[in-house]
């Protein structure tokens, strides 16, 4: 099967709907869930790490930093400016970018269990009005050409 066969984005999609109770949701912190996993940008010493709450926080915290360290790739994102998070997961990246910044996000993803997590996590957060997530293929742009200032796509 292709890749550009919509029925290989369909499994793609089952694959990240299947993942419900994952690590990745034991991992969320304040309504911020990501999907990067094992990527730490500072030495971490599991051998001082007391419970598995310390390093749950630990592990959620080095995917803050991720998130963080990529935006200053961006340059200076203003209020006025609008981002894609191509490939969003559950919406943790668009929930950080927009609240730093203030910019308004729009996340697409191709899982609709994902899509619908993210929307919540959103209006939890009382980002709605800001952050929308829509469930869809990034390889088939479903938005006009130059309608975002710039695109975020980690891991995607």
């Amino acid at each position: 099967m292709k890749r550009t066969d919509p029925k290989w984005w369909k499994k793609v999609a089952a694959i990240y709907d299947s993942k419900k109770d994952d690590l990745n949701w034991k991992l969320r912190r304040r309504g911020v869930i990501h999907h990067h996993n094992g990527i730490c940008l500072q030495p971490v010493d599991l051998d001082k790490i007391g419970s598995d709450k310390d390093l749950l926080r630990l592990l959620h915290e080095q995917e803050n930093q991720l998130t963080l360290s990529g935006m200053k790739h961006l340059g200076r994102i203003r209020p006025s400016m609008t981002g894609l998070d191509a490939g969003c997961g559950r919406g943790g990246s668009s929930l950080m970018i927009a609240s730093k910044t203030g910019c308004r996000m729009t996340g697409i993803n191709l899982s609709p269990y994902q899509v619908r997590t993210a929307r919540r996590m959103a209006a939890d957060r009382r980002l709605s009005a800001r952050v929308k997530f829509l469930q869809g293929n990034m390889l088939r742009f479903p938005f006009p050409e130059g309608g975002f200032d710039f695109i975020w796509a980690c891991e995607s």
